[in-house]
């Protein structure tokens, strides 16, 4: 069933680049235009051997009118988008003192914040930035959020958003796919309508996509090697909305450039998009997770055959999950914490069965998954700073994927922790992990980087990250100071 979505505005129109002549940036060498990309989406991305990164954390509120000016004399170039070049060994060069060296500011735009999400397309690399506003009673207006771009070699910088008009906030759900050569930046706002902003070549366009929506999934784009087609399902969104009659919700599908709508699903309670990963999409309807291609029943999985819990953990239910990667274009299925009322464990569910992982893996305190990349799983226990790894070996066997071995857990941070519980202030790709930390007894949160193959430890046996970018004067003494 199709059915037309009315088009909240439809006028396209291209954005000016603005170029500052007495602040250009232009950078010698970078990355070849062949590498992969890794980490899209964070606060840090790899491309080739460099690495662009969120200098510095700055909470939005803490940004005044007219703060955060595309302007090397901003007070707040500390918390821009720079690059370094990696070693052979995938890190940032370090003097004797522990202090990063060569890293090159590319934005002198904010983008360490709430919301920060750098993703590299081609030659461009996409950003959040936030700003503030004088409100009519002349108070502060923080929190609004703007979608900017620069060239990987720091030029043709240009403003993709407005300020203030667009609505874009920290409260905003932010998306980038990129597909056939396009762009597409996803707005979800706050008033659950979905923008879209498509550029490709020199042509910028903004158009709205839905209204009314409750939840929805874009591809995830954590790895782009270049020269690979991407599957046909990343050029489309997936939503959820009440149907015409307001007695059920369909999920719906939705090229990205517009158009009809595709019913995939309708129930009358209400689902929840998740993901769209593997060539499924993924989402929760009754306290169950389910994934499908196409909505058809044979199509369709249930990957928890126990309950999901809400706010709280209850006995006999699942707390949290976390869905694997594909492999070979097969879905592998989902790890999963369960609570059996005393005790959490990690579970491993294929779609048919599930296994528990480990006997090692098992707390009194609740266990929170954070992330997964191929084989390894990465997770924290509760009112503990230590960032554990789980490497699984999962394999194929009689038409269903199968849990033969996990590996003792590995630590890979002796004190991790995130800045906000309401956002998403870490980051990782294929080697590392990122936050960002104070050193000792400064005031601002710098990026750092922590290695998960090689980690690197301090004379009393903690395992210890690096800082890779740009320290104030003061904070490169500090830092020399404790090393």
């Amino acid at each position: 069933m199709k059915k037309k979505l009315a088009i909240v505005f439809s006028m396209i129109f291209m954005f000016s680049a603005l170029l500052f002549a007495c602040s250009g940036i232009k950078l010698s060498a970078g990355p070849s235009a062949d590498d992969t990309v890794y980490g899209n989406g964070g606060s840090a991305v790899i491309k080739g051997d460099y690495i662009y990164f969120a200098n510095a954390y700055v909470a939005s509120s803490e940004l005044s009118n007219n703060d955060n000016q595309y302007d090397k004399k901003s007070a707040q170039t500390i918390y821009g988008i720079y690059r370094s070049k990696l070693d052979s060994d995938g890190n940032v060069v370090l003097d004797e003192n522990g202090v990063p060296q060569g890293a090159e500011i590319l934005s002198y735009n904010v983008g360490g914040f709430e919301q920060a999400q750098i993703y590299i397309c081609g030659d461009w690399i996409y950003y959040t930035t936030p700003y503030t506003v004088k409100a009519s009673d002349g108070s502060n207006n923080t929190g609004l959020v703007r979608i900017d771009r620069v060239k990987l070699d720091g030029t043709s910088h240009e403003q993709l958003s407005s300020n203030g008009e667009d609505g874009y906030t920290i409260k905003c759900k932010f998306n980038v796919v990129y597909v056939d050569g396009a762009t597409y930046i996803v707005v979800s706002k706050e008033s659950n309508d979905i923008d879209v902003i498509k550029c490709q070549g020199g042509k910028v366009s903004k158009y709205s996509l839905a209204s009314g929506v409750s939840s929805y999934v874009v591809a995830s784009q954590n790895v782009l090697e270049a020269g690979r087609k991407r599957p046909d399902v990343e050029k489309n969104i997936f939503y959820v909305k009440q149907n015409s009659t307001g007695a059920s919700y369909e999920i719906v599908k939705k090229s990205l450039d517009g158009g009809d709508e595709t019913s995939i699903l309708i129930n009358t309670n209400q689902p929840e998009l998740v993901a769209m990963k593997n060539g499924r999409i993924y989402y929760t309807l009754d306290g169950q997770l389910y994934s499908t291609t196409d909505g058809s029943a044979e199509q369709t999985k249930s990957y928890l055959s126990l309950q999901l819990a809400g706010d709280e953990s209850t006995a006999e239910t699942i707390s949290n999950y976390i869905i694997l990667d594909d492999a070979d274009g097969l879905d592998r299925g989902v790890v999963a914490v369960y609570y059996d009322g005393s005790t959490y464990c990690l579970l491993y569910q294929n779609g048919v069965n599930y296994q528990k992982i480990s006997t090692q893996v098992q707390s009194e305190k609740k266990i929170t998954l954070l992330a997964s990349q191929r084989d390894e799983i990465y997770y924290q226990i509760e009112e503990s700073s230590e960032l554990y790894m789980i490497r699984l070996s999962i394999q194929f066997e009689n038409s269903q994927f199968v849990l033969k071995r996990a590996d003792d857990r590995v630590c890979i941070a002796s004190s991790f922790t995130t800045l906000t519980s309401d956002y998403q202030t870490y980051d990782f790709d294929l080697e590392h992990f990122y936050t960002y930390e104070k050193v000792e007894e400064s005031q601002l949160q710098y990026l750092k980087m922590y290695s998960i193959h090689s980690p690197k430890k301090s004379d009393d046996d903690k395992v210890i990250g690096q800082y890779i970018g740009l320290l104030s004067d003061s904070d490169a003494k500090l830092l020399a100071e404790e090393e």
